[in-house]
């Protein structure tokens, strides 16, 4: 049997452990419980968000976009309050646009807001500049949301592809007879990386054009159930040397190969038909793997090459060729007819998604997709040089300042050893000490924690740069670059007289996996005529750049 003392000591460690487990339950239930009241909020704001959604008869939205400057996209924005008076922000951000598989990647967007009134029955119209070239890169989509001051959604509007016709993108020209049936060759909106930077495609009738003035605006040319045949000696010559130069040529064949392939002899390499298969769909259908294209669906030409320049295509079973810069590819069978069968033709697989993959097998052939340099890209890559460069001056500046932490540690050092010792001597509570200390233990961390969610840069800096276009313009451009450690959003009013401004980082990689979120990292705002920009942080330390 035990003694009393022994009682008495197991009792001790049991209040100790009991004491232990208990602040370490209240410092896990205390974040807990928050991110479960939040998550309960959030939900409950997200219901809220979408009743106030579906209120939208109270406000007519309307974008489009002015013939922009270079430097600019000009959104116009209208509203409209056919309800009561109403104070808010109208956020304007390019809402990444659907992918080709159907899923939505969900990348962070950057906002620009407009501080706004609007009283019963008014109307009111005003315009956003989104800079291009400044980080743009979530899709041709506009998405207009009306917010109220307690962040509510309370109307909002999607404009597909608004804009597609403003952006630079590959120009891929279809040269047929069919044109309507291949216009879902411009992926439905989807970007294409090319070019060193993700870009959309866009469509360009050749036939209702002269083909030497349709090419100096292409970067891709499909030739599909046309016949060749009639194209002139000068068309021929302008087609070869537009590949040679980095055109990148696709030709179909199937069915109609000898009339699309007979006049394009001086242009490609050597190629021969051997015969064409009949569709035979009911014979055991049978989908690649890779592609998940049926051949049986769809009359497949039999092409061999006859020049060493040809290697099989893996992807599209036909022909690739490297032609000086450019590249030549030849499908064994019809654009056309797989518009038309694509329900038979492809399994688990859009036609857009076809489409991509084709495009990235061809054109992977043309030097010209990578090497060409722009203006555009020529300016991301020195503004990339400054953000290395300003982001070493910056992160040689991230001492910390830990004198409130060093106060706090010394404090607790202090107050668990001896100071505790004494007060429960004093008290005549000695034997509470085994209890007391690891409470205070835990008590010390959690206070060491919450103050250290507070540290500050010994020396917080903003740089700004500014560069002089010497062109002859008289335009001149401000880049800035600023970090904080602070967890809360910050912004920074600018001076009069700036335009627009933009985020300038190209590698902003926060994602959103709601679609419907508000949620943004950069945000430029403009009231009363002044632009603010800033930063919603998502961790200690945030590298910025604006533009």
């Amino acid at each position: 049997m035990w003694d009393k003392m022994s009682m008495k000591r197991v009792g001790l460690w049991k209040k100790a452990f009991g004491g232990v487990a208990l602040a370490l339950a209240l410092v896990v239930a205390g974040p807990a419980s928050g991110i479960h009241t939040q998550a309960n909020s959030n939900a409950n704001d997200s219901q809220n968000s979408d009743k106030s959604v579906e209120q939208t008869s109270a406000f007519e939205v309307e974008a489009d976009v002015l013939r922009s400057d270079q430097d600019t996209y000009n959104i116009q924005v209208n509203i409209k309050n056919n309800g009561a008076d109403w104070d808010g922000i109208v956020r304007v951000f390019a809402q990444e646009d659907y992918s080709i598989s159907g899923y939505y990647s969900g990348r962070t967007p950057n906002v620009y807001d407009t501080v706004l009134s609007l009283p019963q029955s008014s109307e009111k119209q005003f315009v956003v500049k989104i800079p291009k070239g400044s980080g743009e890169r979530e899709g041709s989509n506009i998405r207009v949301a009306l917010i109220d001051k307690k962040s509510k959604v309370v109307a909002e509007k999607m404009f597909s592809r608004l804009l597609l016709d403003d952006m630079e993108s590959i120009s891929l020209g279809i040269l047929s007879d069919e044109y309507a049936d291949l216009t879902y060759l411009d992926m439905g909106g989807s970007t294409m990386y090319y070019y060193n930077t993700q870009m959309p495609i866009k469509l360009v009738d050749v036939t209702k054009s002269k083909l030497t003035e349709a090419l100096d605006g292409l970067t891709i040319l499909v030739i599909s159930e046309y016949n060749t045949d009639v194209l002139t000696e000068e068309e021929v010559e302008a087609l070869a040397l537009w590949i040679d130069n980095g055109g990148v040529l696709i030709v179909d064949t199937g069915a109609a190969a000898k009339e699309t392939l007979g006049g394009l002899e001086d242009v490609i390499p050597e190629v021969e038909c051997l015969g064409v298969s009949e569709t035979d769909v009911g014979a055991g259908t049978q989908y690649d793997n890779y592609s998940s294209l049926n051949t049986s669906a769809l009359r497949m030409a039999n092409l061999q090459g006859k020049s060493s320049q040809y290697y099989e295509s893996y992807f599209s079973y036909g022909l690739v060729a490297s032609v000086g810069d450019g590249a030549v590819g030849i499908l064994p069978f019809s654009l056309v007819e797989l518009s038309r069968l694509s329900d038979i033709a492809l399994n688990d697989m859009s036609l857009e998604q076809y489409v991509m993959n084709m495009l990235e097998e061809f054109s992977g052939s043309s030097n010209a997709r990578y090497n060409k340099t722009t203006n555009s890209i020529s300016n991301e890559e020195n503004l990339g040089q400054m953000q290395r460069m300003m982001g070493i001056l910056g992160n040689a500046n991230t001492s910390l300042n830990f004198g409130v932490l060093k106060i706090l540690v010394v404090v607790y050092v202090i107050f668990a050893g001896p100071v505790l010792y004494l007060i429960l001597r004093a008290t005549k509570k000695r034997e509470w000490y085994w209890v007391c200390v690891p409470a205070a233990a835990v008590v010390g961390i959690l206070v060491v924690f919450l103050a250290g969610r507070g540290f500050e840069v010994a020396s917080t800096r903003m740089y700004s740069v500014t560069t002089e276009d010497l062109s002859g313009k008289q335009n001149s451009k401000s880049y800035l670059y600023g970090y904080d450690a602070n967890f809360k959003e910050w912004s920074l009013q600018m001076a009069e007289g700036y335009e627009y401004a933009g985020s300038l980082d190209m590698d902003n990689y926060y994602y959103s996996d709601n679609i419907d979120s508000m949620e943004y990292f950069y945000r430029v705002q403009n009231e009363g005529g002044r632009l603010s920009i800033g930063v919603k942080p998502h961790s200690a330390f945030e590298d910025s750049f604006f533009y």
